[in-house]
């Protein structure tokens, strides 16, 4: 019996066969689905999977919600806090918060004052009402830490503090923790931030839950990235940033690169479609060793796209292609580890052993 099988892509094409040819090419197309689903779990579980044998150790402390808890009783000079947290209250005060100078004889007033702003205690609730649980972030962070622990052995271990500062802070790294400014990451559309005088809507977009692991883990890794020693050249500033973005793709794996780069989709595809004429751009107008401020400025500070080229354009070029070429130049040696990696200053001599070239 002849048996007609409709073409996926022209329904007007009909192929002619045989009830038997017919199941042995679906039992074929079968067996290659199975084969192909097999590599692409086996491929990405490899990729995204952190290493079990690393050990991490690391604790979330909930200084918002704790803080909050005792906002009736911080004028006793005896706080539970001081347990817990140290003297962190008072560098939270003064630097983070900045409600008042941490040595002011008046300090746990203003904090209670500031605690009781209706304004502050809205956000405080808008924050634990999203992030009451914070188990799915601290799995994302034990992820994280023991990839980087397999690629940094040596490297220091954070605690994660989460506070609420008032839009002032999003990350600060600490000699032992990393805190965390939930309040800046209630989602691009929160109400009160078009409220804050800082806020632009380039800002806002970076403001939601997927960024808070990324934004920790650079402050970390940023502060592992020796510097140049006293040059400005702009190479160096990107290839600083670079290092920095391709071991956030290392230890970030599952996380889509325009999330480290902190691009929109638009932006993340117009700079992969335009990434030679920027680099041309570069070495057209002899840009790539420029140690002038405005030049630094403009390739490798935040804003809404970068002067000069089209306004689809993102802002940080510098980190991406800072980037690009440290990939180039990890192909190239594949002995080299991130510690070496990050320890190597000779920009010039990165760039030159990465042969990078961007394709049309």
């Amino acid at each position: 019996m002849n048996v007609y099988l409709c073409a996926a892509l022209n329904d007007a094409i009909m192929v002619k066969m045989t009830g038997i040819r017919k199941w042995y090419l679906l039992l074929i197309l079968l067996l290659l689905s199975v084969v192909a689903l097999w590599w692409y779990n086996r491929h990405n579980a490899s990729s995204v999977t952190p290493p079990q044998d690393v050990e991490v150790a690391f604790e979330t402390k909930r200084f918002d919600k704790e803080l909050w808890a005792l906002k009736d009783q911080l004028t006793t000079l005896d706080s539970p806090l001081k347990a817990s947290y140290g003297n962190f209250l008072p560098f939270y005060a003064e630097q983070l918060a900045q409600i008042s100078f941490g040595r002011d004889p008046n300090l746990y007033q203003n904090i209670e004052a500031y605690l009781h702003d209706p304004y502050i205690d809205t956000v405080y609730r808008d924050v634990v009402s999203r992030y009451n649980d914070f188990r799915a972030y601290d799995q994302q962070f034990d992820a994280a830490f023991r990839f980087y622990r397999s690629y940094f052995p040596g490297a220091p271990l954070y605690d994660i503090i989460t506070v609420v500062t008032g839009f002032k802070y999003k990350t600060a790294l600490l000699d032992s923790a990393v805190v965390v400014g939930l309040d800046l990451y209630l989602g691009r559309n929160y109400k009160y931030y078009p409220l804050v005088d800082f806020m632009t809507l380039y800002l806002m977009r970076r403001l939601e839950p997927e960024y808070i692991v990324p934004d920790a883990m650079t402050v970390i890794l940023e502060d592992l990235v020796p510097n140049f020693g006293a040059s400005t050249r702009l190479l160096d500033r990107m290839l600083e940033a670079g290092k920095v973005q391709y071991a956030l793709r290392k230890i970030l794996p599952a996380v889509h690169d325009s999330i480290l780069l902190g691009y929109s989709t638009k932006q993340w595809e117009w700079m992969v479609a335009n990434e030679r004429n920027s680099w041309a751009y570069l070495l057209d107008r002899n840009l790539l060793y420029s140690d002038k401020l405005p030049d630094l400025a403009r390739f490798m500070n935040d804003g809404p796209f970068t002067q000069g080229l089209p306004e689809e354009s993102p802002a940080r070029l510098g980190h991406y292609l800072g980037w690009r070429i440290v990939e180039a130049y990890m192909e190239k040696n594949k002995n080299s580890t991130l510690p070496t990696l990050f320890a190597n200053v000779d920009a010039a001599g990165i760039l030159k052993a990465s042969g990078y070239k961007p394709k049309d």
